[in-house]
């Protein structure tokens, strides 16, 4: 994210309270639903995307979702990807759509 004022970033309380809602209510629109996503990497802080979604994930757990995550990345590059897919628990089709998630993730397409 940039920052051209160079001053420090606020810690806002509501933003994860809000995602969260956005993202509940999605879900309960649909059971099937499935959230698929990969912190950006062009700037280096894959990372820090990394940890601000497990901090929403932990907000959405109580709310029995499960996530799988993946790592991405050649031996040969410096960057690794984390890729991750959110479902209901009680997602019928949740065992298909992690094994699928996981042959994306490895390349292993057909």
């Amino acid at each position: 994210m940039e920052n051209p004022s160079g001053a420090s970033i606020r810690y806002d309380p509501l933003v994860s309270a809000t995602v969260a809602q956005i993202v509940l209510d999605f879900y309960n629109r649909n059971k099937k639903t499935i959230t698929v996503y990969i912190c950006d990497s062009s700037d280096r802080r894959q990372e820090a995307r990394r940890r601000k979604f497990d901090q929403w994930f932990s907000y959405f757990a109580q709310h029995d979702f499960a996530k799988v995550e993946f790592y991405m990345g050649s031996e040969g590059e410096k960057i690794t990807y984390r890729l991750s897919v959110m479902i209901w628990l009680d997602n019928p089709d949740r065992l298909r759509i992690f094994t699928a998630f996981e042959k994306l993730a490895r390349g292993d397409v057909k």
